[in-house]
């Protein structure tokens, strides 16, 4: 389970699926997250938005003790906010919004609990930057132009992960 912060105050839940390969003390995966929707609205327009990602890691692993590892390293990959829109003003039209996808570049620190060699739990923190911006942008039936939401560039996460470990 991954929570993150796309918009102020509107934290996103998402589940998280990944692999992850250690050779040595480097761990390398591949994970992918989509997110429960996120409501955004306000007295004119309601969207709501449902985040995914499929993205690369690299880490290096310490041992802290007999059953604890930190982890420390980079997240790269890609973004895409599917979002669905319900006008709830007469006359509102789509402008100006821009692209629903961007890259993302990540730094991550986890810590690991091995219960046993095999099984075990991890929580973990991280800040991802995502240079292209989504922007939620309408024009009224006046001809005005109206911003409703921009999500961050910088989005703070949090994990927690059950974990199973196979081989040596």
């Amino acid at each position: 389970m991954r929570a993150s912060l796309p918009v102020d105050s509107e934290p996103a839940g998402a589940a998280l699926l990944g692999v992850r390969a250690q050779i040595a003390i480097i761990e390398l995966g591949i994970a992918f997250t989509t997110a429960l929707p996120n409501e955004i609205e306000d007295d004119n327009v309601r969207i709501s938005v449902r985040r995914s990602s499929l993205s690369a890691e690299a880490l290096f692993a310490t041992p802290v003790g007999p059953r604890f590892r930190a982890l420390f390293g980079v997240e790269a990959g890609v973004v895409l906010d599917a979002r669905t829109t319900d006008h709830v003003e007469p006359g509102f039209t789509e402008a100006g919004s821009s692209s629903a996808w961007s890259a993302t570049l990540a730094v991550q620190a986890e810590l690991q609990w091995l219960i046993t060699p095999q099984l075990g739990a991890a929580l973990g923190a991280g800040l991802a930057y995502l240079p292209q911006q989504t922007r939620f942008a309408y024009t009224d039936a006046t001809g005005q132009d109206l911003e409703i939401a921009e999500l961050r560039s910088l989005e703070p996460q949090a994990s927690l992960c059950l974990l199973g470990r196979f081989g040596g």
